[in-house]
């Protein structure tokens, strides 16, 4: 998850725009996250189905921890690189990351 931030964050700040599908700014970076916290829930479940029981609560705490490592991330690319030319196209593609996390 660290790295796929890692990834992203740099994207940001090489000015490079975000992705568009159906004209619409689009980040990848939900879909990955998600796809990582739900192939660890399903590894788990297919060794036992306790062990899927037990690792749930770890999982969601790093996902946690992941969305605080986002913010700062965010926060530092809104602070920092307002003169860049896709900036308010990153922002909204941040901002359409924010319903597949809820």
């Amino acid at each position: 998850m660290a790295r796929a931030l890692e990834l992203e964050s740099k994207r940001w700040t090489k000015d490079e725009a975000p992705l568009r599908l159906n004209s619409r700014c689009f980040s990848e970076l939900a879909i990955d996250i998600i796809q990582i916290i739900s192939q660890g829930q399903a590894k788990a479940e297919s060794i036992t189905l306790d062990l899927g029981t037990q690792i749930k609560p770890l999982l969601l705490e790093e996902l946690a921890r992941f969305l605080r490592s986002y913010q700062r991330a965010f926060d530092g690319f809104l602070e920092r690189c307002r003169q860049l030319r896709n900036y308010r196209a990153n922002v909204i593609a941040n901002i359409n990351n924010c319903l597949p996390f809820r």
